[in-house]
């Protein structure tokens, strides 16, 4: 019932952009945004449900001392969800009442959060709803990641001193890590824009890429073994892409690449046009007279492209598990962000289209044109205490 409810939403939502109704589309928006949050607080299964139930009881083996003996590799570095669970136990909550607390309050955070932003949040929340909010209602730690990441991007943008702004970027993704360590992976981003004059050899590695890791799937293993190399990181990286690895949800693990690619090249070019067209607003002085002193929206907007251009840098070694195909699916919600910074400073015609184009591209992602895609989003939002 609730997929339904946030299809005829999201239908509703679109209906209204076009008929450029506030009210509707003040009205419809916030519709979604309770049913959403009324999904991701009140679900009582899910695909990684028990993998979330074993952690939270399992944090009472634990003490607060992360240099404690008793901590494995792993507590320690994702010592901030294992002190939320802890506490949330100590304090004698439920489960439930922690996913709740968890998820439920960062839902509610998130939205305000791009309500700070952008005027025009009612983007953000339908292209959401569409995709990722679904994955992020399972990967309840890669919702706080994600969510810490457009707030070091906001943070990042807000700051006006260079030295400042990268050490307020670096605390947020740190934190971040504490609940997700693929907050790492994002350090390196600053980076990005030491490398301008490397803007063609960025697009040459995007067009090989599927090259390449086609040849690595039909290859790897027998090059290794040509060389005499048997166990090595490469190893793993070829049990992935080859699928040979006991990962069940590896499966055709080229197509699953191709899809990852298709959706990486096509929102760089989203983000490339729409800094490009906000440049051409500024240069012809079309910016919203209310909006000209807020220079670091555009900020916001350049920082999501950097962030975009290094998932490009990144697209070779995507391939070598399905969690790496996180790093850009966590980039979205500051696209959508960006997207919507462009429509409150530029107000450009073909608004409607492009959020089409969009959902599109997303749709197509996420795999929602085959009933398996279909069967997934069931799995995952039929168990749920109110819609039931």
């Amino acid at each position: 019932m609730a997929l339904y409810l946030i299809v005829l939403s999201v239908i509703f939502t679109i209906i209204s952009f076009w008929l450029k109704e506030r009210f509707m589309i003040n009205a419809s928006a916030f519709l979604l945004i309770l049913i959403m949050f009324l999904l991701i607080s009140f679900c009582y299964s899910w695909a990684d449900f028990y993998i979330y139930l074993n952690e939270f009881y399992n944090s009472a083996l634990y003490g607060w001392n992360i240099f404690d003996e008793d901590f494995t590799i792993k507590e320690v570095r994702q010592f901030g969800f294992l002190y939320l669970n802890k506490l949330c136990l100590e304090l004698g909550f439920s489960f439930s009442e922690m996913r709740f607390i968890s998820s439920g309050l960062l839902f509610i955070l998130t939205i305000c959060l791009i309500r700070r932003i952008t005027e025009a949040w009612q983007y953000v929340v339908v292209l959401y709803a569409v995709y990722p909010f679904v994955l992020d209602l399972i990967q309840t730690r890669n919702f706080f990641l994600e969510f810490f990441i457009t707030l070091a991007i906001y943070v990042f943008a807000r700051e006006e001193n260079g030295i400042k702004r990268i050490l307020k970027y670096m605390c947020v993704m740190i934190v971040g890590a504490s609940f997700h360590t693929m907050a790492l992976i994002y350090f390196p981003v600053l980076l990005v824009n030491m490398f301008k004059k490397l803007k063609y050899a960025l697009f040459i590695i995007a067009l090989i890429s599927p090259v390449f890791v086609h040849f690595i799937i039909n290859n790897g293993t027998e090059i290794l073994m040509n060389i005499g190399v048997d166990d090595s990181p490469l190893q793993a990286y070829l049990m992935y892409t080859e699928g040979t690895t006991s990962d069940a949800s590896v499966a055709d693990p080229y197509m699953r690449f191709l899809r990852l690619w298709m959706m990486v090249v096509c929102f760089w070019s989203f983000i490339w046009y729409i800094d490009k067209n906000v440049v051409i607003c500024e240069e012809k002085d079309e910016i919203n007279d209310t909006l000209q002193m807020n220079t670091w929206k555009i900020r916001f907007i350049k920082t999501t492209k950097m962030m975009w251009k290094y998932a490009l840098w990144l697209l070779p070694i995507l391939a070598i598990t399905p969690s790496m195909e996180r790093i850009p699916r966590n980039l979205l919600l500051s696209f959508f962000i960006s997207f919507a910074i462009y429509i409150e400073l530029c107000n450009p015609k073909n608004k409607l289209m492009l959020t089409l184009l969009i959902m599109t591209v997303l749709v197509l992602y996420a795999g929602y044109y085959n009933d398996e895609g279909i069967k997934f989003l069931h799995i995952n939002t039929d168990k749920n205490y109110i819609f039931e």
